[in-house]
């Protein structure tokens, strides 16, 4: 192997694999050693599948909990009120891909505060944007209970905080409303936020310096329903030339992920989610209350039955109400034959990953009789 070439594979796995704490080494210095701290061998293999290459860690060791993570202090050093239970983060590479459903239906646990797209402040309304840094101060700040002013003004204005009863603190006046948020979210039982602007590989530094009550659900939806349906509203996430090979690198990296922080992070394919509603809701809450037998939450049990029943299904195209058994392969009746294509060639391994069928046509994509699935078991690892 040339020296060129052991050159570049070093600074893959950095990468790829030390994530993006590197990139901001300067501001985030202290994650680089906690990582080191918690992971001090770490056995890395170069995987080839299907053609594509990527670092996959290979039984790395359980990842301790820092100690400096379980206590918040003020700048004085005084210990700082933090929130109650649970705090759960549910993540998705791209849009339509039912992140919303998810995490409106997460969001139905009694005393609960919901951010929806907190990230769509950084993304809209700062120069800067969106990158590793900004989505990591974000949300330790909102899991925290710490709210920007300027964040909460525009969360405000697009309705970004939501609970079920309604909208906190709209009452308050603008210059009230960070107190009134603070106090509210430091009493409530979870903390549910649901991003589509963040990597897995970003995830690290958060799970390190959050605690283990934060757990993370990687939701993943076959990139072609979400393609077609972005093409239909979403304007700005159709581009699947940029997003494809983010979507791949995300199924990559969430194996790994999981295998560092044990029992923190697990996923959910959209397509199961629509087939079998209450069977993976129910898995879901086994892992994240702890209690793989608990039985289903009454709340969620009647999100269910309410918003799952093609009775109900209403127009909108950010509905959270659907006939899921439908929904999961509606969009092969609706997709057109140059998406189909170009999204198959593009995404081709991240729809192999999920274990679905490339249909080479419309023809073929219009015959259901032609399986989406062609493993049982897809390499995207499900628990």
């Amino acid at each position: 192997m040339s020296l060129s070439h052991q050159l570049k594979t070093i600074f893959a796995l950095l990468i790829i694999c030390m994530v993006p704490v590197i990139l901001y080494n300067d501001h985030y210095r202290g994650t680089l050693g906690l990582i080191k701290n918690a992971f001090p061998s770490k056995p890395i293999a170069l995987a080839d599948w299907n053609g594509e290459k990527f670092w996959r860690l290979q039984n790395p060791p359980a990842a301790p909990a820092p100690s400096s993570t379980t206590v918040s202090t003020t700048s004085a050093g005084a210990p700082e009120a933090l929130p109650k239970g649970h705090k759960i983060l549910v993540l998705s590479t791209v849009g339509r891909s039912g992140s919303s459903f998810l995490g409106e239906l997460i969001a139905q646990l009694p005393d609960s505060l919901y951010f929806f797209e907190p990230m769509m402040f950084n993304s809209k309304a700062t120069p800067e944007g969106v990158n590793a840094r900004v989505t990591w101060d974000l949300l330790k700040n909102i899991f925290s209970c710490r709210f920007d002013h300027d964040w909460l003004v525009f969360a405000r204005r697009r309705s970004l905080v939501r609970k079920k009863e309604g909208k906190p603190c709209a009452r308050s006046r603008a210059e009230g409303a960070g107190d009134c948020l603070r106090k509210l979210c430091l009493n409530q039982t979870n903390i549910v936020v649901k991003v589509i602007r963040m990597r897995v590989s970003w995830l690290a530094d958060l799970l390190l310096e959050s605690g283990p009550e934060l757990k993370v659900v990687h939701l993943v939806r076959d990139p072609r329903a979400s393609f077609r349906s972005s093409r239909m509203f979403v304007q700005t996430q159709k581009d699947y030339t940029e997003l494809c090979p983010r979507i791949l690198e995300d199924l990559q990296m969430i194996d790994t992920v999981k295998r560092l922080f044990p029992g923190r992070v697990t996923s959910v394919k959209y397509e199961d989610l629509c087939l079998d509603p209450k069977g993976v809701v129910t898995d879901l809450w086994g892992f994240l209350s702890g209690a793989r037998k608990a039985a289903l939450p009454p709340a969620w049990a009647l999100y269910l039955a309410e918003h799952t029943d093609g009775a109900n299904t209403r127009g909108n195209a950010y509905s959270t109400w659907r006939d899921t058994r439908k929904e999961a392969e509606a969009w092969r009746q609706e997709i057109g034959e140059s998406l189909l294509l170009a999204v198959e060639e593009h995404c081709g391994g991240a729809i192999a990953l999920l274990g679905h069928n490339k249909f080479h046509s419309l023809a073929n994509a219009r015959n259901i009789s032609f399986p989406l699935r062609w493993a049982k078991k897809p390499l995207y690892t499900l628990i």
